[in-house]
This record gives C-alpha cells, structure tokens and sequence, in this order.
C-alpha cells in the first residue's frame, strides 16, 4: 500500500540535467576557446556540482513510502532512475511541515524525515496528497 507518491519528479530532473548540461556546456566553452587547463578546471567544478546536487539533494528525494509483504520501502530518485531501501519504522522520525517561498514563483512545502541517521526530503507541494496522520498511525502498527 503507498503512503506517499510524488508526481513531481519531473521538475528535480530538470533541475539536474540543467546543472549536468550546464557544467559541461562551460568547459566546452572554454575548451575551444584553447584554454584546455581552464577548461580542465571548470570540468572539475562541474561536476563537483553535479555530485554534490546528487548527494545532497537527489538522493535524499523521497519519491513513495510504501508497505507491502516484504516490509516497508522507501523510493528515492537516484542518478537515472529510483532506489528503493528496505526501512525499520521504528527508525523514523518525521519533522514538522517547512513552507518555503520561492522567490518569482510559488510556495514549497516539504517534511525532513529522518530514518536513523538519515535525513530525506519529503516534498509536499500540491499536486502531492499526503496525509501524515495515517503515516504516522501505519508506522505504529
């Protein structure tokens, strides 16, 4: 049974192409400009920023929290695709809701859920329906 699906995924995708896109569309820049030392240099910070955006952020992005024969699952996106990892739900703990203004645009909410020593992300900008209350009481039984 799925506690929470985010259809919002497509949005983080974009966001990470556009960084991948971005660090190597500036070390070509600077590659045909003959400067292969700066480009060299840029490369490394590019993608720098595409592991860290991957670490901190992709990784950590809750997708669906379910529970079925085998136990509970969480999915979170990974570099081209999703994850899933088995949980204890004695080991999770969930933060209260963050409204986050975004600046030119709309208002983000999101839950830091931590599992053990592990913090995710759980967004819950409309259109995601989440109702915490009947997490809360599936992960007590």
């Amino acid at each position: 049974m799925d506690f929470y699906v985010n259809p919002r995924i497509g949005n983080v995708r974009v966001v990470q192409y556009t960084i991948a896109a971005g660090a190597v569309g500036i070390a070509l820049i600077a590659a045909s400009d003959g400067d292969l030392a700066l480009a060299f240099i840029l490369a490394a910070i590019g993608a720098l920023c595409v592991v860290a955006f991957e670490l901190l952020y992709i990784r950590k992005y809750v997708t669906r929290i379910r529970r079925d024969q085998n136990g509970w699952v969480l999915s979170t996106l990974s570099t081209f695709g999703e994850r899933q990892l088995a949980f204890d739900p004695a080991q999770v703990q969930l933060g209260e809701e963050i409204e986050e203004y975004v600046r030119f645009s709309s208002v983000n909410y999101h839950y830091p859920l931590r599992i053990g020593a592990t913090r995710y992300i759980l967004d819950t900008t409309p259109p995601v329906e989440f109702d915490r209350e009947a997490l809360e009481r599936a992960l007590r039984r």
